[in-house]
């Protein structure tokens, strides 16, 4: 499953949300527009894409993810913190820019971002 850097923006908000709680959290959709700094209906419109591809329950305002969300996540997660730790040590950019070039290589088409990892010295 390939997601944008927009997907993950908001699957890596759910993940933290469900570290922090704990596996099963339920999140209210508001406490997401919040961190987020988004409007609710964007908000509800990528939960809506979320239960669509299976990763994510939602009912009545209240989220959680699934299994495959759970494992999505992690999966995005691990290949994040390497590009991330690559950025600040190698390249040295900053935290923010380098949290926000990771999250735009990794919306990159996946095919793209194996061969930037198979090719960059991790």
């Amino acid at each position: 499953m390939h997601l944008t850097s927009s997907q993950l923006r908001y699957l890596f908000v759910l993940k933290e949300i469900t570290d922090e709680r704990g596996q099963g959290a339920k999140i209210k959709l508001e406490d997401l527009s919040d961190t987020l700094k988004v409007s609710k209906p964007s908000v509800h419109r990528m939960m809506e894409v979320f239960k669509n591809l299976g990763i994510l329950e939602e009912k009545r305002g209240i989220a959680g993810l699934t299994q495959l969300g759970a494992e999505t996540a992690e999966a995005y997660t691990k290949r994040y913190q390497l590009i991330d730790t690559y950025l600040k040590d190698k390249v040295g950019l900053g935290e923010s820019e380098a949290d926000e070039l990771a999250i735009s290589i990794l919306g990159c088409s996946e095919a793209s971002v194996d061969a930037y990892i198979a090719k960059t010295a991790f």
